[in-house]
C-alpha cells in the first residue's frame, strides 16, 4: 500500500496513525457508536459544554465514567480530573483507553460513602435513572459532602416524559426517571 504522506495537512496524522493504530473505543462507547452514532456526538457535545460551564475549575470528577468516552475532552479543561465508576471492569477499560496524566480513576460506591477529598465539581451524565429509588438520597448527599462548599455538581438524565419514546428494554435497566420538578426537588434538598 502506497503512503499517502506528501500533503502537509495529512502527513502527520498518517505516521501517528501507522505508528499506533486507530483510537479505540469502550465496550459502551463501541456499542452505541454501532447501533446509534448520533449519541456519540451528543455525549461528546454534553462534555464539551459542562467543562465550558466549569472552565474555571480545577479539580474535577466524572461520576459513573462508564468507558471514559468524556475524559479527553475533560482532561482539555482541568488540572485534575477524578474518573468515578462503581464498576471496576468498566473502570479498568476507561484506564486503558485514558492514558492521560492529568486523570486519577477511583472505584467508589457513592451509596455508601463520600469521596475522601473534596471537589471542585462534577459531571454525572445518565446515572441517576440507574439508581435504584431506595439509595438515591444516599448517592445524592454523599455527591454533595465530596463537592467544596462552593463546589458545582452538573447533572444529566432523560426526562421521565421522554421515557414513552425510549426502548422498552432501557426501562427495564433504568427504572428511575424523574419529571423536571421531581429533579428540581430532589436536587434542591442538597444543592442551592
Amino acid at each position: 500500500m502506497k503512503k499517502s504522506v506528501k500533503n502537509i495537512l495529512y502527513k502527520k496524522a498518517i505516521l501517528d496513525y501507522e505508528r499506533n493504530g486507530s483510537i479505540k473505543l469502550g465496550p459502551l462507547s463501541s456499542r452505541k457508536y454501532i447501533e446509534d452514532p448520533q449519541y456519540i456526538m451528543f455525549q461528546m457535545s454534553r462534555y464539551k459544554h459542562a467543562c465550558r460551564l466549569l472552565s474555571n475549575k480545577s479539580k474535577v470528577a466524572d461520576i459513573g465514567t462508564g468507558d471514559g468516552i468524556g475524559l479527553g475532552i475533560m482532561s482539555l479543561y482541568f488540572n485534575e480530573v477524578i474518573a468515578i465508576d462503581i464498576d471496576e471492569y468498566l473502570l479498568q477499560t476507561a484506564r486503558k483507553h485514558n492514558s492521560n496524566s492529568k486523570i486519577t480513576f477511583i472505584e467508589h460506591n457513592f451509596f455508601k460513602d463520600r469521596l475522601k477529598g473534596k471537589l471542585d465539581a462534577a459531571i454525572c451524565f445518565d446515572v441517576m435513572s440507574s439508581i435504584p429509588k431506595k439509595y438515591e438520597n444516599y448517592f445524592l448527599s454523599n455527591i454533595a459532602r465530596s463537592l467544596k462548599k462552593d463546589g458545582i455538581l452538573i447533572l444529566g438524565t432523560q426526562n421521565k416524559l421522554a421515557t414513552k419514546f425510549s426502548k422498552k428494554k432501557n426501562l427495564k435497566e433504568q427504572p428511575n426517571f424523574k419529571t423536571f420538578d421531581q429533579l428540581n426537588t430532589y436536587i434542591l434538598k442538597y444543592f442551592k
